[in-house]
């Protein structure tokens, strides 16, 4: 019961931070549970749940979504998710703790000290290789907003049109990365459960964040959010030695 309470907290927080940030909901709770819930529980129930929240920020922002980019993304996407998923299901628990960990550290670092925002007109057909980046890392470790939060960092789109696109980036990586853990057999009864106590508080994390998103500058929430990332893939990280 325990852990079902910090799984459900966790997904709450995450919400909130999504819908400020215009995306991290997995990369904020993964870290807080994976201590307490093994990954393959929790990465197939967090994608029911980051698939529900990204419904709701794509439909609050859809006035804004960059639909000529949309087609490049899912069709990269689907190679993503074969590889992603064959990781999963073949690599120890630990092994995968040891790649979240460095992952998380080395998209922090690189977002916070290195990216820059792009002056606008990115070819969209780099949206294929931003889409199989994004459900390959969301099949085998939980979240699959990096890859395209660079993509449309180097897009030079406004911070509405950012959250639109990649509410809608989510959605189509979210179903591929879906359909492929059905496939696999990974979504079960127990991630199901997981994601029905916890999606909920997703969603209401989310309608906070919406609400609370107009008061915080763009780029100091961003910050404050790749911060906390750092620190969590530090934890992990420390954890598995």
């Amino acid at each position: 019961m325990e852990d079902l309470l910090i799984y459900v907290g966790a997904w709450f927080i995450a919400g909130v931070v999504n819908h400020i940030a215009g995306l991290g909901a997995a990369m904020v709770a993964m870290p807080i549970v994976v201590p307490f819930i093994p990954l393959n529980v929790a990465v197939p129930s967090s994608t029911l749940i980051v698939l529900s929240i990204n419904l709701q920020l794509g439909w609050n922002f859809r006035q804004y979504i960059q639909w000529p980019d949309l087609r490049y993304i899912f069709i990269g996407g689907i190679g993503g998710t074969v590889a992603g998923i064959y990781m999963i299901s073949s690599l120890p628990n630990e092994t995968l703790k040891m790649l979240m960990a460095v992952f998380l550290i080395c998209y922090a670092f690189y977002a916070l000290f290195l990216e820059k925002r792009g002056p606008g007109g990115l070819d969209s057909r780099w949206g294929m290789l931003a889409g199989s980046l994004s459900t390959f890392f969301g099949s085998a470790l939980g979240f699959n907003g990096p890859p395209l939060a660079v993509y449309t960092a180097m897009s030079g789109w406004t911070a509405d049109a950012a959250k639109g696109t990649l509410g809608a980036c989510f959605i189509l990586t979210g179903f591929a990365i879906l359909s492929g853990q059905i496939s696999a057999g990974l979504q079960n009864m127990q991630t199901l459960a997981y994601f029905l106590a916890a999606g909920p508080a997703a969603l209401a994390g989310g309608w906070v964040g919406i609400r609370c998103s107009r008061n915080f500058k763009k780029e100091t929430s961003r910050k404050v959010l790749l911060a906390l990332i750092l620190f969590a893939g530090s934890s992990i990280l420390y954890s598995c030695i």
